[in-house]
């Protein structure tokens, strides 16, 4: 099985990967039927996820859904389970557990990813309904918790958009790798500016041969995302 995402360019590669990880147990498969209560939480450019409890148990998995399977989104969720399993033994990042399934109306088997719950939704929603209770030490947790898993993440060699924060159990969790990059593919960015100027390195506006790098994505830790 091939772990170069440049060979998984169209559906067909996508789902003839995920069946042979299936098939050699390098993802864990979830028969969807075991899974009960299943609601909507939340949605975003290209997929919706949903809340499920597995065989009617007080076990709750958040579980991906994808709305198109086209050729662009087959390589966002192909880099969406590589990188995350590169770095889901850390304690801030979303845990991926396997892959499910679904009909769709076309009687096309589709795959969603099943993923680590975070009960608590997104920092800036947790902040929003807790920031007067917590303590200056609850808080400073919060932040290092944060920078923590950046670290983590660029110590792989990957950046992460930081607008993809949740919160579990006053834990803060890194999610949707979808649009992580590796760090040296920063530097094929260079020309476009990501999330809200004032929260943007004045750095990144300086036109010199200089590429960006990881130091520029961190200062976007200021970024009006989820912080």
């Amino acid at each position: 099985m091939s772990n170069n995402a440049e060979t998984i360019n169209n559906s067909n590669d996508w789902y003839k990967w995920v069946e042979e990880a299936i098939s050699k147990k390098h993802i864990k498969y979830y028969e969807i039927e075991n899974f009960s209560n299943i609601q909507e939480i939340g949605s975003g450019g290209f997929a919706k996820v949903y809340s499920a409890n597995w065989k009617n148990s007080h076990k709750c998995y958040a579980i991906k859904s994808f709305f198109n399977i086209n050729d662009a989104t087959v390589k966002a969720i192909f880099r969406e389970v590589q990188l995350q399993r590169e770095v889901d033994f850390h304690d801030n990042v979303i845990r991926f557990y396997g892959v499910t399934t679904s009909i769709k109306e076309n009687q096309r088997k589709e795959y969603s990813l099943v993923i680590e719950y975070a009960e608590n939704g997104t920092l800036r929603k947790y902040l929003k309904e807790n920031f007067e209770n917590l303590t200056w030490n609850d808080k400073y947790n919060l932040a290092f918790q944060l920078v923590y898993a950046v670290s983590c993440l660029h110590d792989e060699g990957i950046v992460h958009p930081l607008n993809n924060v949740l919160i579990h159990r006053d834990t803060v969790k890194l999610a949707d790798f979808g649009l992580s990059k590796r760090i040296e593919e920063t530097s094929n960015s260079q020309s476009k500016v990501f999330g809200m100027i004032p929260y943007t390195d004045p750095k990144i506006f300086i036109r010199k041969r200089n590429r960006n790098n990881n130091q520029t994505e961190v200062y976007s830790l200021n970024k009006k995302s989820d912080v």
